[in-house]
Order: C-alpha cells, then structure tokens, then sequence
C-alpha cells in the first residue's frame, strides 16, 4: 500500500499528539507522586524538566521527516525506517519492564 506524503505527515502529527497526550499525563502522574514524596520534576540541561526536553524532540523529529520528504525521500521507506525506530523502543520497553 502506497501512501502519499501528506497522508505520512498526517499520521507523524497524530502520532505525535498522542504521544503528547499521554506524556502530559504520564507528567502529571510522576508530578504528583514526586509532589507526595517531597521532590520535584527534574531539571534537564536548559532549565527545563524531562517533559519539555521530550516536548521538544517529538518537534524536531517531525521537522526532520518534513525536511527528509522536502529532499524527496520515498514516503513507503520512511514510514519504514520509523517503523523499524518504533519497534526498536517496544523492544526496550518489553526488556526493562516499563
């Protein structure tokens, strides 16, 4: 099955605004429970916490397959290569146990 390069940039987006959901609240979650604890969110380089770092990867991954289907990368072999990225981290998901 053939897809077009806007339809790969439209799936990319919803992927990346579930993960954003679900990391919010994965965030709130830990938020909480560091709260309860008594300690915070933890700082990363920058100033901002672990959240905002993720925030601003899933951006710059999207610019990235932007850029790659500006240079003309086949759309069926980058949906491919992000496939194989995403089974990759199920894989370290299954072996750590998160």
């Amino acid at each position: 099955m053939k897809i077009t390069k806007r339809q790969l940039r439209r799936i990319i987006k919803e992927e990346k605004r579930k993960l954003l959901r679900e990391g919010n609240q994965e965030s709130a979650m830990y938020d909480r429970r560091a709260k309860e604890q008594g300690y915070g969110p933890t700082p990363r380089k920058g100033g901002g916490t672990a959240q905002q770092e993720f925030t601003r990867i899933l951006g710059s991954i999207n610019d990235l397959v932007d850029e790659a289907l500006r240079l003309g990368i086949n759309p069926e072999e980058l949906r491919s290569e992000l496939e194989g990225i995403a089974e990759s981290v199920n894989n370290l998901d299954n072996q750590q146990g998160w």
